[in-house]
């Protein structure tokens, strides 16, 4: 289960309120879109699903199409466009799927049912190659648009994201006489919510093209995505030198400094699809950071070999080694033989402690490994060059 699938099905749990409330949706229901002239309207039927939980739940298993109602045909979302007549009756133009997966999250009709255009996917806002898509007056797809089609790379690197979303754009318009389509993107840099400026950029609809931007606004906001790429590749450098280079335990008691410690440790261990979790036993007098020997302990405590949703590996260290070794095997030996099956546990510390802990463990079913905070870890595997699209330099929230 990758990384991002596992913060996704725990979203999906806690389902309650809608888009605007960042990663919290309500399941998708049809709406209606009048045109302008509310001559015509739209009515989008989505996808029905079993629920949001199984839909990342086939989603890390890589079934589609995800979180299918059981017994229903309907594989796609549809369409349903109409126009009205001069008795105020309604008469079908044209009905047809559309490329979203589920939904889309909202939709433009131009005058005289000209063109469709869909913007984003339930659940999923910025991401895939259909964030735009641009149908004609028959239902048939013109173009459909991912962001990178749209921005340039730098800018996208730098629009607001949470959990399940990129967060680009909002208050888009048909502009033109109904021939453009004018989006309203958010500056880079934004924060999710509050009044946040936006930028015009437009896409023809006749053939989905965008208009090269222009103007001040767009100057100054492409100004300051490439100021903002430039920072950030600076940090991504500086973490690239460090993978590579021996790692020492820090000199001093400070709990951000030894989470940075801890979690550098931890990506040169785990592989590329590992989630491990990792938490740090403050020295006393030293700030708690966010766990403390309670926390630390529930991880053993509540560990459920049964159960998809225990973490089954963990790294902990402390600026006390003696004193997290202590926590730790405390909880292992209340543990019955066999009940910590699957359970990995990485001990950064002193031989001794670890040693300890190894005892501890002995017939749980835990797999302890000692890491010897006394000597420098070893280099990591060298990291690209380039960042991934989606990294953030995170070193403030140690």
């Amino acid at each position: 289960m990758t990384n991002l699938f596992r913060l996704l099905l725990a979203t999906a749990l806690a389902v309650a309120a809608c888009p605007a409330l960042a990663d919290s949706w309500m399941p998708p229901t049809a709406k209606v879109t009048e045109s302008a002239d509310h001559r015509h309207r739209v009515t989008v039927v989505p996808r029905e699903l079993e629920s949001a939980l199984a839909f990342f739940d086939d989603k890390v298993k890589g079934t589609e199409p995800a979180g299918q109602r059981a017994g229903d045909p309907q594989r796609s979302p549809v369409a349903r466009v109409e126009a009205r007549d001069a008795s105020g009756q309604w008469h079908l133009l044209w009905q047809m799927p559309l490329v979203n997966d589920v939904a889309p999250v909202s939709v433009l009709l131009a005058k005289d049912a000209k063109f469709l255009v869909t913007f984003d996917n339930w659940h999923s806002m910025g991401y895939g190659d259909d964030v735009v898509a641009i149908y004609d007056h028959q239902g048939h797809l013109v173009r459909k648009l991912g962001l990178e089609d749209i921005l340039p790379e730098a800018y996208v690197n730098h629009l607001p994201r949470s959990v399940s979303s990129r967060w680009w754009g909002r208050d888009h318009a048909l502009v033109d006489e109904d021939r453009a389509v004018e989006l309203q993107v958010l500056e880079p840099g934004s924060d999710i919510g509050g009044k946040t400026k936006t930028v015009p950029v437009r896409l023809r609809l006749a053939d989905g093209a965008l208009i090269p931007p222009s103007g001040a606004a767009w100057e100054k906001a492409l100004a300051r995505a490439l100021q903002l790429e430039a920072t950030r590749q600076a940090a991504w450098d500086k973490v690239r030198q460090e993978r590579i280079s021996p790692l020492s335990a820090p000199a001093t008691n400070d709990t951000h400094a030894w989470r940075h410690y801890l979690f550098e440790i931890r990506d040169r261990i785990a592989g590329d699809r590992e989630l491990i979790g990792g938490m740090v036993l403050a020295a006393p007098g030293e700030d708690k950071g966010w766990h403390d020997a309670d926390a630390i302990r529930s991880t053993i405590e509540s560990y459920d070999a049964a159960s998809e949703f225990s973490d089954k590996h963990w790294i902990f260290t402390s600026p006390t080694s003696d004193a997290l070794a202590n926590v730790l095997a405390k909880a292992l030996r209340a543990r019955e033989a066999g009940s910590l099956k699957d359970l990995r546990i990485v001990f950064i510390g002193k031989p001794a402690d670890g040693q300890m802990l190894i005892e501890a463990a002995q017939n749980t079913g835990a797999t302890i490994t000692v890491v010897d905070s006394t000597t420098p870890f070893p280099p990591g595997k060298p990291l690209p060059e380039r960042t991934a699209p989606g990294w953030v330099d995170t070193s403030a929230d140690f």
